[in-house]
């Protein structure tokens, strides 16, 4: 059963509004997009590794919570990609999307990559991550007088990748052998260690633990374009918003619903709260005629009256222009 969905990060979706607004002319544009792409192609391994739980049909009860977030009692940060809950025991993965040869090395606690024009390449281990993700849930399970066995695993989702040397203590292999890993700690663990009213209590646990603690990129507001942004062109001259629509002066392509996109990225770049005030300087209208229809248009829940009227961006706001 799974107690947390993955959701779409919204590191990639900030990313995704800051490079439709940022210049690509600008000296930071590279830098984003590189980082979109890395956080893009590892977003896409966890979901390949998702779909293979879909897959495994297992009779024990158990729990999966995906993207798993949560800040400890020295306030640093614990990202867990998955963990596995049952009454036997607990399985955390960390999940890479990595091409090359990859290399563990426990003595120098190095984890390098090699790509095919021999270029090397150094990360943060990750084994060393999903140990310290460990330790917290031992710590939380210790705290609840739960003893059951944690056993921690990388999981490689690209399956061109050529896993090299690594340590024999760690489980580290092709998402195509999770089914049969699973299979194995659940021989390994066939008795169970808590009950599964207590399994329950600890995953209900966990879930209170949980908060949002995602790490955002950070930029220059004053670099971004503002106004409505053309989708037919992505021109980086903003859409001049005449008589009910907004028209791209360099391709001519109309729209209504560039209201519902602009409002998007205005929540996720800027504020979750908007005025009439800011509309027009958003969007350069005059008229504050204009910019009361474009919010009625948009359908915001307002709060405060006249002057101190503000109205909230929702997180579905592109759902309204369907």
């Amino acid at each position: 059963m799974i107690s947390i969905e993955r959701k779409y990060p919204k590191k990639l979706l900030i990313l995704e509004s800051i490079l439709r607004r940022l210049p690509q002319d600008n000296p930071e544009y590279e830098k984003y997009l590189r980082q979109y792409k890395i956080a893009k192609h590892g977003y896409e391994g966890e979901l390949r590794v998702d779909r293979e739980w879909k897959d495994i049909q297992l009779e024990l009860k158990h729990f999966l919570l995906h993207s798993y977030q949560t800040i400890n009692e020295h306030g640093t940060i614990h990202q867990i990609d998955t963990i596995f809950l049952s009454c036997q025991f607990v399985l955390l993965l960390e999940i890479k999307n990595i091409s090359g040869t990859l290399v563990f090395d426990e003595d120098k606690y190095q984890f390098l990559r090699t790509q095919v024009d021999n270029t090397i390449e150094s990360f943060y281990n990750p084994i060393d991550q999903i140990e310290r993700h460990a330790i917290l849930i031992k710590t939380i399970m210790n705290k609840m007088d739960l003893y059951i066995p944690i056993e921690i695993a990388i999981v490689i989702a690209n399956s061109a990748t050529i896993i090299g040397v690594k340590p024999r203590d760690t489980l580290i292999f092709h998402v195509s052998g999770l089914r049969s890993k699973v299979n194995k700690l659940i021989l390994k663990h066939p008795k169970p260690r808590i009950t599964l009213e207590q399994l329950v209590s600890f995953k209900e646990t966990l879930l209170e633990m949980y908060c949002d603690v995602e790490l955002l990129p950070k930029f220059e507001k004053s670099n971004l374009v503002k106004g409505a942004i053309c989708s037919n062109c992505n021109s980086s001259v903003p859409m001049k918003y005449t008589r009910g629509v907004f028209c791209c002066n360099r391709c001519n392509f109309t729209s209504r619903n560039a209201i519902f996109e602009s409002l998007h990225d205005y929540r996720l770049l800027f504020d979750e709260w908007i005025t009439n005030n800011r509309v027009r300087q958003f969007f350069g209208i005059e008229s504050i005629y204009s910019a009361n229809k474009l919010l009625k248009r948009a359908n915001l829940v307002s709060y405060g009256n006249n002057r101190g009227r503000k109205y909230l961006i929702p997180n579905d706001i592109l759902e309204k222009s369907k």
